[in-house]
């Protein structure tokens, strides 16, 4: 089933006729279109866009849950430092504290905190996490403190997001050119990391990828041993993204954040992580 026709099945459109910009830092991905017909198809508008309606809802559920759990252990494994620890994200950010034992871990620096357990005390610790990355120069858009202590996913996820942009990838753009982002600097990160490889050729975050060579190609660079890439290049597609993805998840524990038969969910944020592992965690193999 080719990636169009199964995101058909599973969404009611075609996803290339109607997708954005997925690289923005997590913004939804067809929000403010609408899903085109085709010729010869007599379904009511309105049983059509409840459909359409019901599998998005459904799509960005699930790729949620999956940003949830990857956003979920980065953050483990940071508070282990300082011996906490969050099940539910979602949840456990909510007084703030765990959030300002974050910042303290990632910045070495010491917050002030509220001990109390009433709402105010949470609003109040929050509001010092928000005040000291807006005193870092860190852009926090539409987050105020009562999102977080309501435990609003999809702001708590942009929060996360934001931290982790600045605190475990800033440095990436360190030494390029004026104005170059974070996106860009990845990118080139994976473009020279692959540069030798045959058969591969990184020019963006979309094609590039989709035979599995890429993917292969920057695990091999940094780990040999994980990666036979004789055998690799003479599998199937699917073949080599099933590997590439297992092996990623179990040696470094970086959820997937890809189908293999469909098309790309937050691939920045993958990569990110990806990056992350390669560059941070400095494995001595």
């Amino acid at each position: 089933m080719s990636t169009q026709a199964y995101y058909k099945e599973r969404l009611g459109f075609d996803p290339q006729e109607a997708m954005q910009d997925s690289l923005n830092g997590g913004a939804s991905y067809y929000d403010g279109h609408q899903p085109k017909r085709h010729r010869g198809e007599h379904q009511p508008a309105e049983k059509h866009d409840q459909v359409y309606e019901e599998n998005l809802t459904k799509f960005k559920d699930e790729r949620d849950a999956i940003q949830k759990k990857t956003f979920t252990k980065w953050v483990n494994k940071h508070l282990k430092k300082v011996n906490r620890h969050v099940n539910d994200l979602f949840e456990d950010l909510r007084d703030g504290l765990n959030l300002i034992s974050l910042l303290e871990v990632l910045s070495g620096e010491h917050l002030p905190r509220e001990r109390g357990r009433m709402r105010f005390h949470m609003l109040q610790n929050v509001q010092m996490a928000l005040d000291f990355l807006r005193y870092k120069k860190i852009k926090l858009v539409n987050i105020r403190a009562e999102d977080i202590v309501d435990g609003n996913p999809k702001l708590t996820l942009g929060l996360i997001w934001t931290i982790i942009l600045h605190f475990q990838i800033s440095d990436i753009v360190v030494g390029q050119e004026a104005n170059v982002t974070a996106r860009e600097a990845l990118l080139s990160w994976a473009r020279r990391s692959t540069a030798k490889y045959p058969g591969v050729r990184v020019t963006d975050f979309t094609s590039s990828w989709r035979d599995g060579l890429a993917f292969n190609a920057l695990i091999h660079r940094n780990r040999p041993d994980l990666i036979d890439w004789r055998n690799i290049r003479s599998r199937q597609v699917r073949e080599r993204l099933e590997t590439a993805f297992h092996v990623v998840e179990k040696e470094y524990g970086v959820t997937r954040l890809l189908d293999p038969e469909g098309e790309i969910l937050t691939l920045f944020i993958y990569f990110t992580f990806m990056y992350i592992i390669v560059t941070k965690l400095s494995l001595c193999h």
